[in-house]
């Protein structure tokens, strides 16, 4: 079971107690080798009350841990009390923030959670927007995130009073769930020296993506008697601080801690290890030890291209990997980019199309459509999900949505759970396939509604067209090409570089632009320390994703700065 385990590998598994850092390369395994030291602590567990706590930072992260455990090492049930596998957002509500929250906030009941992915709030006084897009710092202090969302019409004292008001009435962002969550184990000690106790092991994969209110909490679970704690990670790869993400949080703990690098590569060649390498921030080049791809001949390749032929760039990328036996599929074969207006331009979208066809007061339409473009493409549960928002916003007539709204909505029309799930399914399945026009669609989809159910009356609507834009000639890849990769060539999907992190892809066409983010040119981002910029932590993740074939492509007078960083 733990054979393929390499000697470091072993040494994490077994032999490795304390508080300790595992600072990891691409490709090293160390999601694997944090399921193998999961399965071998769970197989000689033998407390009742106390618990593992494996932490990631997205459910796809933990998804692949459980996973492991189930295929690599027989662990043929799911994590269960007293242990926890999950997401970091997920610990800190369940254990710390949801039971606890009213302590703090001056609510007299079981705060909750709104905004982002969790739900919709129903603002009163204040929209969501200005709710959601402010946050507080560790130390108290307001922090606008998005000013154009939150207006220019309230002083950062009026927002602070919103803010507490809303608070108090017992609503919360995932922001403030952390900020508050500190707060509580900073005021109540005896709550953190209960936690510690019931999870007396902590482990936590991609911990460079911690942020500084997430590391402040797990500072004070430390200082409250933490003592097996182990952060895996790789800062060359930190790459959400948009959400606040902070890589030098990790590397602190690599300087305070113990650290044990893993640094053989099990996905790449050896020429794209050492052609990575030099932008990295490792001690020396990482050890490829995939006996299939280690000795893959073909090197890392930068290529120019120009507006007029991108089509050409993408048909050299692909006869290359004929000539190499690649299989042309979507899960052997990508191409990236930095950003989704290089995904239309490549996909053949107008980038300059206003495509935002829906009437600001019907919402809904938007959150159906979407529904069913999502499920045509086999995004089945995103699919559903997005349905639900909508038609719940049209039944309430709610441009904003609460769990609280969704029960009352359920409750009202004699809904239990299963039939709500049934009606949903229902409805998606009698909605035509978006593979037509909008406004055919929109037509199709009127009929089909109310002829399953009349009592719904529902009107799905869109702009009329303009100068700028014929809104009902629309395909729904024009709509919403930023919700799903784009196929092109039948089987080849385009993506940007956020949607494939974790992955391995044996050949990869990257296209650059000629600036980046904050309007950074590459010439600048490449010389910058890879620490201090993200921009370059998104080249470094692109690039080592490549297993076999890695091609770059640049435009033609940018190739020069290309060349002098990777080739020369």
């Amino acid at each position: 079971m733990f054979d393929s385990l390499s000697d470091v590998q072993r040494e994490i598994v077994f032999n490795s107690r304390g508080r300790f850092v595992v600072r990891a390369c691409p490709g090293s395994g160390k999601t694997y080798t944090v399921a193998a030291r999961l399965a071998r602590l769970l197989g000689n567990w033998e407390q009742q009350s106390g618990g593992i706590a494996t932490i990631s930072f997205t459910n796809a992260a933990w998804i692949e841990i459980q996973k492991k455990l189930e295929e690599d090492f027989l662990y043929n049930c799911k994590v269960k009390y007293p242990h926890f596998l999950g997401t970091i957002d997920s610990f800190i509500n369940n254990y710390i923030f949801l039971p606890f929250g009213h302590k703090v906030m001056g609510c007299d009941q079981r705060p909750e959670l709104v905004g982002g992915n969790i739900s919709e709030w129903k603002g009163r006084n204040y929209t969501q927007d200005q709710f959601t897009n402010v946050k507080f710092l560790k130390n108290g202090d307001l922090e606008i995130i998005n000013p154009r969302m939150v207006g220019s019409n309230l002083t950062i004292s009026n927002l602070k009073r919103m803010k507490f008001a809303i608070n108090k009435g017992g609503f919360a962002t995932q922001d403030d769930s952390e900020y508050y969550s500190l707060k509580l184990l900073k005021k109540y000690p005896e709550l953190s020296k209960s936690l510690v106790k019931r999870f007396p092991f902590v482990m936590i994969d991609e911990a460079q993506d911690t942020n500084e209110l997430q590391m402040e909490i797990i500072n004070n679970l430390v200082d409250h008697g933490l003592s097996e704690l182990i952060l895996v990670g790789d800062p060359d790869q930190a790459i959400f601080e948009w959400n606040e993400a902070k890589p030098k949080l990790f590397l602190q703990k690599c300087h305070e801690w113990v650290e044990i690098s893993l640094n053989e590569n099990r996905r790449s060649s050896q020429k794209i290890c050492d052609f990575y390498y030099k932008i990295s921030s490792l001690e020396e080049t990482s050890e490829a030890v995939n006996e299939d791809v280690r000795e893959f001949e073909v090197s890392p390749i930068i290529m120019e291209y120009s507006e007029q032929n991108i089509q050409n760039t993408i048909e050299n990328f692909l006869q290359l990997c004929q000539q190499h036996n690649i299989n042309m599929n979507n899960s052997n074969i990508k191409i990236l980019c930095r950003s989704h207006n290089m995904v239309r331009k490549i996909s053949g979208i107008d980038t300059n199309t206003k495509l935002f066809p829906w009437q600001p007061d019907k919402l809904f339409c938007s959150a159906i459509a979407k529904g069913r473009y999502l499920f045509d493409k086999g995004e089945i549960s995103k699919g559903i999900k997005s349905l639900e928002l909508g038609i719940l916003k049209f039944i309430g007539n709610l441009n904003m949505l609460s769990v609280i709204d969704k029960n009352k909505i359920l409750t009202e029309k004699d809904f239990d759970q299963i039939e709500w799930r049934i009606y949903l399914y229902e409805l998606m399945e009698i909605l035509p396939k978006t593979d037509i026009i909008l406004s055919e669609w929109i037509r199709l989809a009127n009929t089909s509604l109310n002829t399953y159910d009349s009592d719904l009356k529902l009107n799905l609507s869109i702009k009329r067209n303009s100068r700028q834009c014929a809104y009902s000639e629309l395909s729904f890849d024009d709509i919403f090409i930023n919700e799903r990769e784009i196929t092109i060539y039948d089987n080849i999907k385009v993506g940007t570089v956020h949607s494939v992190k974790g992955e391995s892809i044996d050949a990869v066409l990257i296209f650059w632009g000629n600036r980046a983010a904050n309007n950074m040119t590459y010439s600048r981002i490449l010389d910058t320390d890879i620490s201090e910029c993200e921009e370059k932590r998104i080249v470094y993740v692109a690039i080592t994703r490549a297993k076999r074939i890695l091609v770059i492509a640049v435009p033609e007078d940018q190739s020069e700065h290309w060349q002098n960083k990777f080739l020369n």
